[in-house]
């Protein structure tokens, strides 16, 4: 019977903590932000999506984010452009988990975790421009305006990749102390 509620009570808090960091993400992009001409915006979301990965591990730490970006993009009149949203989170995802992983060997130095933000922001804006010219030719664009509107919104994705180098270097050791309380960091 102990063992039935321990393997439960571990399962309830890997939900919760799911639910809890798709909320973050949420109210990261909506209300942690600042907006910029056109319907562009610089956000904190992009660093709760890394600190997802790293703190939850790959597979719960994608599912939050997912969520959050999700709810976030139908809630905002963006649910056209979601599944780009989600394209995009996967590769830095991927990316993320990988350098953390594999170069840097999950050692959660503060250069280790700066560095992969920077990965990160990277990886957004080398995929956010083809990501922008992708959609806007399915929704019927020209070249030339699918041209503009990645000139339009690639500001806003430079600074939204600062933020997240600095955010995720503040905000990891404080949100690590917190889920170690549960379990070990990226499990």
């Amino acid at each position: 019977m102990n063992q039935t509620k321990t393997a439960f009570h571990r399962r309830l808090v890997g939900y919760i903590e799911i639910g809890l960091f798709a909320a973050l993400i949420y109210f990261a992009i909506t209300y942690l932000k600042i907006q910029m001409p056109g319907r562009t915006m610089v956000h904190a979301g992009n660093a709760l999506v890394v600190l997802s990965v790293l703190l939850l591990g790959f597979k719960r730490g994608s599912i939050a984010s997912f969520l959050g970006l999700f709810i976030f993009d139908v809630l905002n009149g963006f649910a056209a452009s979601v599944a780009f949203t989600l394209l995009e989170a996967a590769l830095v995802l991927v990316t993320v988990n990988a350098v953390y992983t594999y170069v840097f060997k999950k050692r959660d130095t503060r250069f280790n975790l700066v560095a992969v933000s920077i990965v990160a922001g990277l990886v957004k804006i080398v995929s956010r421009p083809v990501s922008i010219v992708a959609q806007q030719l399915v929704l019927g664009s020209s070249w030339n305006a699918a041209m503009a509107k990645v000139v339009e919104k690639m500001p806003a994705t430079f600074f939204t990749a600062i933020v997240t180098a600095i955010l995720v270097g503040i905000l990891y050791y404080p949100m690590k102390r917190a889920i170690e309380r549960f379990h070990p960091i990226g499990q």
